[in-house]
């Protein structure tokens, strides 16, 4: 009951590991399905291994060997393996890995985690900008697509109110751990042949120290259903290909924070990228929900003491969630740490991030970085020295706030990392590989592409006047966004948007 031990046999075209055997530990291995432990069999199994395609049987035998791998070989081998359980039909699986020749030499666990990143990003833009369309496509390229989780939880309500147009959210849902949360759900926004036009959708509660419980849930599962459409076919099989699913949040929208990761993780979200703001707590906070533990956001109130600190804070605890659902089980069910990039803007705040954040390891739980520039869209650190006044003029930029490839790699601590802002060319590209970096994030180019959400004829028309030669302008407003930090707007006379002088 504590060690479920298996062997690969030999029909598996001579897999290296055919004559060895590994045993898995689990805390609680008997709540597992088959295939559930046939993942964790095959992630093992897989891991350093290659074969030319074929169909084999695993047979689960007594062992007392151990099978270990670093979590970033583990991360790449859940691609392989959700393949294999994808192909399956009872017990046979149907291997897709390639064969290596024996001469080649070993690969090094850190090669094969550097060779598996990506080298481009797609941003992540909200409101649903990048949705799960768009970031799926982006993985099936093998980037990094990024949904954004912000506001998910009324996006998550509105879509049902809107009848759910092609059945998305409910082909996700129907896979969601708890049903009878589902069916809550559903039974309140669900609206099989949508709303009127003419009539207001119904709200959700604001977001509070004590959140209600209908709250909690829309968080939850809006963002579980955007990751999880991304990362599946519409057929529910996962995508093909080696790329990765992430979610971006705005660090200074703090207090859905806690809930939107958590339902990222339960869909097995691969990144999480956040700006707008320090997230110096969030590297624990992934530690913490990984393990099914209780964990806090501190909330910055504006006029608070320092005494008052303990009682600004968002909490969180798994196990009193889902025990008040009578289904305590999915607490103590590990999840994949998602690894977490914090967008900065300067190699002071990388070197401050890697001191001061709160998660384990050599590098504090940061896993690598986006470094943005000011030239980026959304949100933009602001200049140095630079304080908000009422009727600021536009933020000046200078060379202090630039940021150069080479001088970051001596920062980065061998830490992965990727440039955004106006670097979405390949001459761009080449330039952040040729100085050690890791590729480029890009975010404006795929806001205008098909399967972006935004609304077709802003996107048209934008599209028109740069086929057209016009020269367009990008204005850094120091006001537009509620988080205080500056933010790109494009002016152009299009719909009702902030771009219109009068509606502004």
């Amino acid at each position: 009951p504590q060690k479920i031990n298996y062997i690969v046999p030999s029909n598996f075209n001579q897999l290296r590991s055919t004559s060895k055997t590994a045993s898995i530990h689990h805390r609680k291995m008997r709540s597992l399905s088959f295939k559930q432990f046939a993942l964790l069999a095959a992630t093992a199994a897989v891991g350093t291994t290659t074969t030319s395609r074929s169909t084999t049987t695993f047979a689960f035998v007594p062992s007392s060997m151990v099978a270990t791998r670093t979590r970033s070989a583990r991360s790449n081998n859940h691609a392989i393996a959700n393949n294999i359980l994808r192909k399956s039909s009872s017990f046979r699986l149907q291997s897709t890995v390639e064969k290596r020749p024996e001469a080649e030499a070993e690969i090094t666990e850190e090669q094969a985690g550097k060779k598996s990143l990506p080298k481009i990003i797609q941003g992540g833009m909200g409101i649903r900008i990048s949705s799960w369309q768009l970031a799926r496509e982006v993985a099936r390229k093998g980037g990094l697509g990024v949904i954004s989780g912000t506001a998910m939880d009324v996006v998550f309500v509105r879509t049902l109110q809107d009848g759910d147009p092609g059945g998305h959210f409910r082909r996700a849902l129907a896979t969601f751990p708890n049903q009878a949360m589902v069916q809550r759900a559903l039974l309140k926004y669900y609206l099989p042949e949508g709303k009127s036009p003419h009539k207001p959708y119904r709200s959700l509660p604001m977001w509070s120290f004590q959140p209600p419980r209908q709250l909690e849930e829309a968080a939850i599962l809006g963002n579980y259903c955007e990751v999880w459409l991304a990362k599946h076919d519409d057929d529910g099989t996962p995508i093909e290909g080696n790329g990765k699913v992430g979610i971006n949040r705005l660090t200074k929208v703090a207090m859905p924070t806690i809930h939107s990761l958590y339902g990222s993780m339960l869909a097995g979200v691969d990144y999480v990228i956040m700006g707008a703001g320090i997230p110096t707590k969030i590297p624990g906070i992934l530690d913490a929900l990984a393990e099914g533990r209780d964990c806090s956001l501190s909330i910055e109130v504006a006029g608070a003491s320092d005494e008052d600190a303990d009682k600004y804070a968002m909490n969180f605890s798994p196990q009193a969630f889902w025990a008040e659902t009578d289904t305590p089980d999915i607490a103590r069910e590990p999840l994949q740490r998602p690894d977490f990039l914090p967008i900065v803007s300067s190699t002071t705040l990388a070197q401050s991030l890697i001191k001061r954040a709160n998660g384990a390891g050599p590098t504090r739980g940061i896993n690598g970085f986006v470094i943005e520039l000011n030239t980026a869209g959304g949100h933009n650190a602001p200049p140095r020295g630079w304080k908000y006044e009422p009727n600021s003029e536009e933020p000046k930029y200078g060379e202090k706030d630039m940021v150069e490839v080479q001088k970051f790699a001596k920062v980065a601590k061998g830490l992965p990392y990727w440039f955004a802002g106006s670097y979405g060319r390949k001459e761009k590209l080449s330039e952040v590989l040729e100085g050690g970096g890791n590729g480029v994030q890009v975010g404006t180019l795929f806001a205008l592409s098909d399967e972006s959400g935004m609304d077709p004829s802003i996107k048209q028309q934008i599209l028109s006047e740069i086929a057209s030669g016009k020269h367009l302008q990008v204005y850094t407003d120091p006001a537009a966004s509620p988080t205080g930090f500056p933010f790109k707007v494009l002016q152009i006379d299009v719909g009702n948007t902030l771009a219109v002088p009068e509606i502004y």
